[in-house]
């Protein structure tokens, strides 16, 4: 029996046996999404909720073809048990859970830090998570953009950019254009919008400068070279653009997001300083003691 529905038959049957509330997976790969299917449909052992918490688009997309399954986006996964509890904090915000309730937890992504795994646990309504990408969306849509530049283009390598959000007005006097133009100036681009992020890609491979995004989501400008003039302290070994970025926060109310051009790591920035990095090969996010 293949992996994938032997575990997902495990936990259906935990489910029963424990008389759970949901069965809640968390998985990137496809291969679950037959067996969560076919549970939705009333296989031989159905739990009274199925909910699926997963950060591949791809994935999230096919399960969204599931009925009765309710479904669960995120950007970054959070380290170690932080992830159970970052899945249930927003379960909970959404009021796909309540307090008290008994849950299987099936974990199934493959990533190496964190192998398939079943357990049982109780929703003490306490989970708590570092509040930063659920409840901003658009810093959050560009973080998910930032981890698309970080696959690279055609030969792989990852595109190095930034994205400064927010408080634009600021962050334009703080700035100017690198080139005599400004890309996206009476131009409708989004970063809320997935169609039109291979254009925003290929200005990230064929210009330098940062990408500034209104509150709503709207690239106002693109080619910005960050100017403002502030004394910031930042890990050595990153470069220029990391340190432009982290200036900017500190001078504006803007948050900022980098991609390295070297390893594809995703950085969050604000008032000065890195809230967090995202791993972009297992999309874990971790925080720094300032964003707690």
């Amino acid at each position: 029996m293949e992996i994938p529905r032997a575990l997902a038959g495990a936990a259906f049957r935990v489910a029963s046996e424990v008389s759970a509330d949901a069965v809640l997976v968390l998985t990137e790969a496809d291969g679950y999404i037959q067996q969560v299917n076919q549970v939705s449909y009333g296989g031989d052992v159905r739990p009274p909720s199925v909910i699926v918490a997963t950060s591949d688009q791809q994935c999230f997309e096919k399960l969204g073809q599931c009925p009765g399954v309710k479904l669960i986006k995120v950007q970054a996964w959070q380290e170690g048990m932080g992830r159970i509890n970052q899945v249930i904090s927003t379960c909970l915000r959404e009021k796909h859970v309540a307090k008290n309730q008994r849950l299987v937890c099936l974990i199934c992504d493959g990533i190496e830090s964190f192998p398939s795994s079943l357990f049982v646990l109780k929703v003490t309504g306490e989970e708590k998570t570092v509040e930063m990408l659920a409840p901003n969306p658009i810093l959050a849509n560009a973080v998910e953009l930032s981890l698309e530049f970080s696959k690279g283009g055609s030969d792989r390598k990852p595109i190095g950019a930034a994205f400064m959000i927010g408080d634009t007005k600021t962050v334009l006097k703080y700035s100017y254009q690198l080139y005599r133009f400004n890309p996206f100036e009476n131009y409708k681009v989004s970063v809320d919008d997935r169609t039109q992020w291979d254009l925003l890609k290929k200005y990230a491979l064929a210009f330098d400068g940062a990408f500034v995004v209104d509150d709503d989501g709207t690239v106002i400008a693109a080619c910005r070279y960050l100017n403002s003039d502030r004394k910031v302290e930042i890990p050595k070994g990153l470069g220029t653009r990391h340190l432009s970025v982290a200036c900017m926060t500190a001078a504006t109310g803007a948050r900022g997001v980098t991609v390295s051009g070297e390893d594809g790591m995703v950085r969050i920035f604000e008032k000065g300083k890195i809230m967090a990095k995202i791993n972009p090969y297992n999309k874990i996010i971790e925080y720094t003691p300032d964003a707690v």
